[in-house]
């Protein structure tokens, strides 16, 4: 995107372009154009280069100074219907308001039941470490288990007790 420049002549030069499928279109300091008004030969080249070679560069489309946009929609096309300004939103109806908040609620239910499921399998390795270990993290090896737990472990059966989902495994 590309803002209207400060020097009065030319930013008037590109409203005039504008104004070809916008009659009454007036910029305001906050008025963009995007590389697709422009021709290439609009663009320093240096940076296309760069951007071709795989060259990280802040910006691949650098305008020329004095380039004025030529390419524009032509009247009758869809496309001149689609033009906004960069500040207008599109109207929302009330149901996708309201469809959209559902989703959101859904989403963060989903969320803290996740995080609930996280807590008590971080408590239940902390019961297992203090029902069979010395309170420090550690276990006694059993059938190939780790000999540690700790905030890294991972049991796949997050909602039950490690003996009773294991307990044929347990020897003694």
């Amino acid at each position: 995107m590309f803002l209207f420049p400060k020097d009065e002549d030319l930013s008037k030069a590109w409203a005039k372009q504008v104004q070809r499928t916008r009659k009454d279109w007036e910029p305001t300091k906050y008025s963009v154009l995007c590389s697709e008004h422009f021709t290439r030969d609009s663009f320093d080249e240096s940076a296309l280069l760069r951007a071709q070679m795989g060259i990280a560069t802040k910006r691949t489309f650098i305008l020329k100074k004095g380039a004025i946009p030529t390419v524009s929609p032509r009247v009758g096309t869809s496309a001149v219907g689609q033009l906004s300004t960069s500040t207008s939103r599109p109207a929302r109806s009330a149901f996708a308001m309201r469809e959209r908040k559902r989703k959101v609620e859904e989403l963060l239910a989903e969320s803290v039941v996740e995080s609930s499921s996280f807590a008590s399998t971080e408590e239940s390795m902390e019961m297992a470490t203090d029902r069979h270990g010395t309170g420090t993290g550690t276990t006694e090896s059993r059938s190939g288990l780790p000999d540690r737990l700790d905030s890294n472990s991972y049991c796949q059966h997050q909602d039950t007790d490690w003996e009773t989902t294991h307990k044929d495994t347990v020897k003694g």
